[in-house]
């Protein structure tokens, strides 16, 4: 193995480690050996995207991967960056390429996928999701994609099996049990939901949002004073949310609070009416 192949993936190690100067470092020493290598342009652009001279490396990895062009893992990475930087449309072209490539990488697959669901090219992104599963049924953002790119065009009763898969692989995974509550809220399967925002707030006792949904899923199973819990730690946590103090005060009514009722629907016309910042 040459020394500046060596050095390269030393270099990479570094780099992984958040270790920048050390890898660029490294990387110089590589350039005065192979000054035109691709592995080595692509790295060195890598270096500098994460060193905040973005513009300078993009152009260097463009130049890499321009220079190997039968190298899947280089478009990967580039796509992936643009994807970072909001060029959507170039990073699906470098997807694809990059698929051709290599047509067996679920990661590729789902990439791609949530990039085109991303960007309003729905159906083509479940498809691409689809595949990704079909190579790889395990794939955990493959699923949680598959389930949010569904709920996003209303499939909500279809979301919720990846959202189920994904959670007997990852039981704890707050976000997807949230997203299967509101999946199952959408099609008026309120126990349900109510028992996926338990387990949503029961994992992540901290996230306001979740308590929110739950109390709005108790709200709706006329189980009011558990919904005034939810909702109050709601208000608790998000002191901002208007919306969490609005359906508080609709569950205090019903309960005949009307003076706490009344202080909750103030507050929530309060925040209304407050401008947001600049």
């Amino acid at each position: 193995m040459p020394n500046w192949t060596k050095r390269l993936q030393e270099a990479e190690r570094h780099l992984n480690a958040g270790r920048l100067d050390e890898a660029e470092k490294l990387i110089a020493a590589c350039l005065a050996q192979e000054p035109q290598n691709a592995s080595v342009q692509y790295l060195h652009g890598v270096v500098l995207v994460q060193s905040g001279r973005q513009e300078d490396g993009l152009q260097l990895i463009r130049k890499a991967v321009a220079a190997a062009p039968k190298d899947g893992n280089m478009a990967f990475g580039l796509a992936r960056l643009l994807e970072r930087l909001g060029r959507f449309g170039e990073a699906t072209a470098l997807f694809r390429r990059a698929l051709t490539l290599q047509p067996k990488r679920d990661d590729y697959w789902h990439r791609l996928g949530r990039n085109l669901a991303r960007t309003g090219q729905v159906d083509e992104g479940v498809v691409a999701l689809q595949k990704a599963l079909t190579l790889n049924p395990k794939n955990d953002k493959a699923l949680y994609s598959l389930g949010t790119a569904l709920m996003g065009q209303g499939r909500n009763e279809e979301a919720e099996e990846p959202f189920e898969r994904l959670l007997k692989l990852q039981p704890s995974n707050h976000a997807a049990w949230s997203n299967l509550g509101v999946a199952c809220l959408q099609q008026g399967k309120i126990e349900a939901a109510a028992q996926h925002f338990s387990a949503a707030v029961l994992h992540a006792p901290n996230e306001a949002s979740y308590h929110a949904n739950l109390g709005i899923a108790l709200m709706y199973a006329h189980r009011h004073e558990e919904a005034a819990n939810a909702l109050s730690r709601a208000s608790q946590l998000d002191p901002k949310d208007a919306r969490a103090f609005a359906n508080l005060s609709v569950v205090l009514q019903n309960q005949v609070r009307h003076d706490e009722a009344l202080k909750a629907i103030q507050q929530a016309i309060k925040l209304n009416s407050t401008p947001s910042g600049p």
